[in-house]
């Protein structure tokens, strides 16, 4: 049995919220990238992680629904 549609798609750990759009492209929840932005530093971040030598900085590219590059700078999740 085929799974549905998803009506919601939660991505980059949470970063980036997609409601399904009748059939387009996932569309972004623009709110919830506001909120997340409110006082985010990704440079203090980075800085943060570099401390960590098992640490990797996250390409700011990332495979956003859709393949495109995502809303925001925010992540940088490290591997």
């Amino acid at each position: 049995m085929p799974l549905g549609t998803p009506d919601v798609l939660v991505c980059s750990v949470g970063t980036e919220i997609f409601f399904e759009a009748g059939g387009a492209a996932p569309q972004p929840d623009r709110k919830w990238a506001a909120e997340l932005d409110k006082g985010w530093d990704r440079a203090a971040a980075i800085r943060t992680a570099e401390s960590f030598s098992q640490l990797r900085v996250q390409a700011r590219r990332s495979a956003a629904p859709g393949g495109g590059a995502g809303l925001h700078s925010r992540a940088c999740a490290c591997l």
